[in-house]
């Protein structure tokens, strides 16, 4: 199925403009699987015919690619860990004088993971009575993601991981539909931003982009290995010494095996720079 798949990427990348070669063969196999699926196909070659001449199934397939599905607090005990003992390291260095806790989730999609970071970082320095301050820098290539991030408006399936209480201290319900606070709002900043695109070495917006917290899980399996080394690299340079790394359970593997990089805990996919 190869080169069917080399058909499609040429196809898009020639007539949509949309570059889709990044990532994985069997990512892109499944994707490519389910639509012939959908629209009875058949074979791939067919499926290639029908991209070739509807824009509307073109769309639909780049934003099936695309779209990586979030909610908040998606790994409860990695949140919790985050809290309990990356925030509360962070706070008894007293981040070497800055004033502020930076924090990069790289790939927030539509701004929950960013958002429940931010929640999370205020709690604690709340109930911590430092004078330290939250920042968080929601970062993905979708500018249509970004901009549903900002209106920070969401239904209740993405909440099923939300504490009552984090609830009532940071969201307002209106029927179905949760908004977070201004509270947590102005402690975020969103904007769109490729990780592969080498113009920037980091969010344009994080200034001189060092960060006491990267996050960015649930993202690299999606693409190909030498696009995953890339990103890595973009990441590391990102992150100082003694500030951590936080991944997703399916990409543990991925950052065990590198040099500057030591497993912070054994029951969650945390690691700290070394050097």
């Amino acid at each position: 199925m190869n080169k069917g798949i080399r058909d499609i990427e040429q196809l898009l990348n020639q007539k949509y403009g949309t570059d889709i070669s990044v990532y994985d063969d069997l990512y892109l196999n499944k994707i490519l699987n389910n639509r012939i699926s959908v629209l009875k196909a058949g074979k791939l070659s067919a499926y290639c015919s029908i991209l070739e001449e509807s824009e509307n199934e073109a769309s639909i397939l780049i934003d099936s690619i695309n779209n990586v599905y979030s909610e908040f607090f998606r790994n409860q005990l990695t949140f919790n860990f985050i809290e309990q003992f990356l925030i509360t390291v962070l706070i008894r260095k007293g981040i070497e004088g800055s004033g502020e806790i930076r924090i990069w989730s790289a790939g927030c999609s539509s701004g929950q993971e960013a958002y429940s970071l931010a929640i999370i970082a205020n709690n604690c320095i709340r109930n911590i009575h430092t004078g330290l301050k939250p920042r968080v820098f929601g970062t993905d290539k979708s500018e249509r993601e970004i901009e549903v991030a900002k209106k920070g408006v969401y239904n209740k399936g993405y909440m099923k991981n939300c504490t009552l209480d984090f609830i009532d201290k940071y969201f307002t319900k209106t029927g179905e539909l949760y908004s977070v606070n201004s509270s947590v709002r102005e402690i975020v900043n969103f904007s769109a931003f490729d990780l592969i695109n080498s113009s920037y070495a980091s969010p344009p917006d994080s200034i001189y982009g060092s960060f006491d917290i990267i996050m960015c899980s649930n993202l690299l399996f999606y693409y190909k290995e030498n696009v995953r080394k890339k990103i890595i690299t973009r990441l590391m340079k990102s992150l100082p010494r003694d500030r951590f790394l936080v991944t997703g359970e399916a990409e543990i593997n991925i950052f065990e095996s590198l040099s500057g990089l030591k497993r912070y805990s054994p029951f969650v996919p945390v690691f700290v720079k070394t050097n």
